[in-house]
């Protein structure tokens, strides 16, 4: 075990996910995030939450983004209420950017301008990152995707000391195959379409890999990950071929680049924190093994994560597979073997293992 794999100092990058808006109205394809969140909580934790911060901080962690979600904040009950919150201002206090996650459709809430405002004020730092989810059956509307722009441009204007870092465009996996209406799948298809639009300067465009956020226990959800790992990145080895002599590059492949998984992000949800994994993207997953027990301090928190590194080596000593691969460094630190374990799958499900394009180094962007 590497003390750079459990650190939260020492110059780590962590970000933080706060699972605390609630109510949806939309059905975006592929979404697996709970519409309806327990926010009884959230007030008293979000101060135990900025003592932990403040502890990272003081052991040099470099806290890049604080994330609002998980659904959008522009139709959420709360949604306006967690945008004017001091609690949630002391968190963004500590990170250089603020990232939230809407459609920019709608309206419901505010106005794509004051939601700039509002975020102006937010982001303490001056980093404001939005992500979207892409319509992908609107793709081919010129309509939908000048609306996006108009939204985003107000979003933009609304702002004043901040400025947008980058903008987060997500394709879900699952629609690539519906898209295609046979046995064809046409994501990376579709996500060069996207990328041409040009929608914003600071475009980011990722796939959204279908993971089953709240258990892999469930056989659907266990067979979905499973099934569609290796076509996921043969997709991304597209867009990396593609990619290739693009400057500057819209759709990354940082999923597949074995130096990746070093970020460190928390999920905070209905009481309960968890440490993401990182799969093909840094995914939380609601399973006990990768929960946070109380109290959430430096020092606790990184016994947990030791634990939880061990729990990441043990069982590679018995699996000659995985002691002979040379991602095994990776796979550990990226929590993969826990995954196969609360999954119950032995055989391999690392995205790197698939890759055809390595290193992924000189195409993988680190954080800016």
């Amino acid at each position: 075990m590497k003390e750079a794999d459990v650190t939260m100092g020492d110059g780590r990058t962590i970000d933080l996910v706060l699972d605390i808006s609630t109510g949806c109205k939309f059905h975006c394809t592929g979404c697996q995030v709970r519409r309806e969140v327990d926010v009884s909580k959230v007030d008293s934790d979000l101060d135990e939450l900025a003592g932990f911060l403040e502890e990272i901080k003081a052991n040099g962690g470099r806290l890049h983004d604080l994330i609002l979600g998980p659904t959008d904040v522009m139709v959420a009950r709360n949604g306006v209420e967690i945008l004017k919150s001091e609690k949630v201002k002391r968190l963004a206090s500590y990170f250089e950017n603020v990232q939230l996650i809407s459609t920019f459709t709608d309206e419901s809430n505010v106005s794509f301008h004051e939601l700039g405002v509002l975020l102006d004020d937010l982001a303490v730092n001056g980093g404001v990152r939005l992500n979207t989810p892409f319509d992908t059956r609107k793709v081919d509307n010129p309509r939908y995707v000048e609306r996006m722009k108009r939204n985003l441009a107000a979003v933009e204007g609304g702002l004043t000391r901040g400025k947008i870092t980058k903008v987060f465009i997500g394709v879900p996996y699952v629609y690539g195959q519906k898209y295609a209406k046979d046995t064809n799948d046409l994501t990376s298809e579709i996500m060069m379409k996207i990328r041409d639009y040009e929608i914003h300067p600071k475009v980011n465009i990722d796939i959204l890999t279908p993971h089953p956020r709240n258990g892999l226990r469930d056989i659907i959800n266990n067979e979905n990950l499973l099934i569609s790992i290796e076509r996921m990145t043969e997709i991304l080895d597209e867009i990396a071929e593609d990619e290739v002599d693009r400057q500057p590059k819209s759709m990354t492949v940082h999923e597949l680049n074995p130096e990746e998984g070093r970020l460190l992000a928390f999920t905070y949800a209905e009481g309960r924190l968890y440490k993401n994994v990182f799969l093909q993207e840094s995914l939380a997953i609601f399973e006990s093994c990768f929960e946070i027990p109380k109290p959430w301090a430096y020092d606790p928190v990184k016994s947990v994560l030791v634990t939880m590194n061990l729990n990441q080596t043990f069982p590679t000593e018995f699996n000659a597979v995985c002691m002979e691969c040379e991602h095994n460094e990776a796979c550990r630190r990226r929590d993969v073997i826990s995954i196969k374990n609360v999954a119950g799958v032995a055989q391999c499900i690392s995205p790197l293992s698939f890759t055809r394009q390595k290193p992924y180094a000189t195409m993988a962007e680190g954080k800016e």
